[in-house]
């Protein structure tokens, strides 16, 4: 299948322009369809110069020169056939018309000798006669694809070079924004490591501090255990040094008066069963009170001791970096602690030996697959 292809669409009021001028111009009103032509080229119709000079050149040897401005004009805008068509009218009409040579020879950087076979403004006159004006005007709008002259290609070049120069200037302008960029993205790439750094470290800090208060808080239990024990051993022992005074008092008490020649006669054996009674109750009493003082101080130097452990763990705990290693040690460390706590007396007969070698045990972990 052939694709079809349809003519360009005329330019907007340009078929009303050129049916005027072409009435104009058959009505024998030649100024009148020249000043249409004009007024159109001045509101910017650039195809308006193809058909002014082709008119102009209906009108002979003086219409050459006036011609000759429009034809530059159209050659400027890309329709060099133009000049080309007026160049070789006024060239073969110098012998008649000396004064037509210089402005002839004007028009050599405006046109192509390969122009010449194609007159755009006497096929586009012929296609008004026939009532065809969108397609004349199609016609007369139509450019060259390409430079007709050495001296436009120079201005292609230069202008080519200026777009170039603007490129370059782009160009560099891109790497400084893209240098910037990367320098400001390094700077924040910087920032986000350092902030993310001072937040880890606040909250290993953080972490100390809730680690410090939760063995503050567990401390204050041990203490005040330990001063809790400690004033009961010094009530107990105080009170049971006191009854062991009064016993012993007692029981010298009736050889002091025998011998002082007031007290009972030793004979009576009743008398010294009773004063050998009441010295057996108060002894009693006071190795009760002893042995309660003497509990209460090793319970409360246990607390201490616990106080000490629970501090010395948090301490060694914080110069440990592998977190692991440390959750492990804080873990068995704390079990220990509380065994110790819960056990309470009866591990005080045990091997302190066996609890290193279980800390140690606990502390180094499973031994890794071979």
């Amino acid at each position: 299948m052939t694709e079809t292809t349809s003519m360009p669409p005329a330019p907007d009021g340009a078929a009303e322009i050129a049916r005027a001028a072409f009435s104009r111009w058959q009505s024998n009103d030649q100024e009148g369809a020249l000043g249409g032509l004009r007024d159109a080229l001045a509101q910017g119709h650039d195809w308006a110069a193809v058909l002014l000079v082709w008119m102009l050149m209906q009108r002979g040897i003086p219409g050459f020169e006036e011609a000759v401005p429009y034809a530059q004009q159209a050659s400027a805008s890309g329709r060099p056939w133009a000049a080309a068509h007026l160049f070789n009218n006024m060239i073969g009409n110098v012998p008649n018309a000396p004064q037509l040579l210089e402005p002839a020879m004007s028009l050599l950087d405006h046109s192509a000798p390969f122009w010449t076979g194609f007159d755009p403004g006497g096929q586009a006159w012929n296609l008004l006669a026939n009532g065809q004006v969108d397609a004349a005007v199609v016609m007369l709008n139509a450019r060259s694809p390409y430079p007709p002259m050495p001296a436009d290609l120079r201005l292609i070049v230069d202008q080519a070079r200026r777009q170039s120069d603007g490129l370059n200037q782009l160009a560099a302008r891109t790497h400084e924004l893209v240098a910037a960029f990367d320098a400001d993205a390094a700077r924040g790439q910087e920032l986000i490591t350092r902030t993310l750094e001072d937040l880890v470290t606040k909250a290993q800090q953080a972490g100390l501090l809730v680690t410090d208060v939760n063995l503050k808080s567990v401390n204050a239990l041990f203490d005040a255990d330990a001063k809790r024990n400690e004033g009961e051993s010094k009530i107990a022992y105080r009170a049971g040094l006191g009854v062991l005074c009064v016993a012993a008092l007692v029981a010298v008490t009736p050889l002091f008066l025998h011998y002082l020649g007031k007290g009972a006669d030793y004979s009576q054996s009743a008398l010294l069963a009773a004063h050998a009674g009441s010295t057996a109750a108060l002894a009693a009493v006071a190795g009760v009170l002893l042995a309660r003082a003497r509990g209460r101080d090793r319970a409360r130097q246990r607390a201490q001791d616990l106080s000490t452990a629970m501090g010395t763990m948090i301490a060694y705990s914080g110069q440990i970096v592998n977190e692991e290693e440390r959750q492990r040690f804080m873990l068995t460390m704390g079990q220990l602690v509380l065994h110790a706590h819960l056990q309470g007396e009866r591990g005080s007969a045990e091997d302190p030996m066996t609890g290193l070698a279980a800390l140690l045990t606990a502390v180094r972990g499973p031994a890794a697959p071979a």
